[in-house]
């Protein structure tokens, strides 16, 4: 009885040392984004009005709103539907997106 106590207790210290894949509580965050949604942004509060998927890439373009001005978030997703780019256009300028840049804070009706 004891040795097989000591095999459990030698397979979890081993388990607990091993190095092991983690992912990201964050990750897929942007292809969650739907309708309706408010969210925080690169510090900025939206508001998303609309979803797309465009094309054979898999391109994601959600439509947003903030303080009556139009921004575009554009998602570029792999075969296996994870993103591979992300980036914000607004007033023409674009910046590069990741999933731990947004926050999703509510819906609105």
């Amino acid at each position: 009885m004891v040795w097989g106590i000591q095999s459990v207790i030698g397979f979890l210290v081993d388990w607990w040392q091993r190095d092991r894949i983690r992912i990201s509580p964050t990750t897929g965050r942007l292809l969650s984004l739907r309708k309706n949604h408010r969210i925080l942004l690169l510090e900025r509060l939206f508001d998303v009005q609309a979803v797309q998927t465009l094309g054979p890439d898999d391109l994601i373009v959600y439509t947003l709103n903030s303080d009556g001005e139009s921004a575009t978030l554009k998602i570029k997703r792999d075969d296996d539907g994870r993103v591979l780019e992300a980036w914000l256009d607004w007033f023409g300028h674009c910046e590069p997106v990741f999933d731990d840049d947004v926050v999703v804070l509510s819906s609105f009706p």
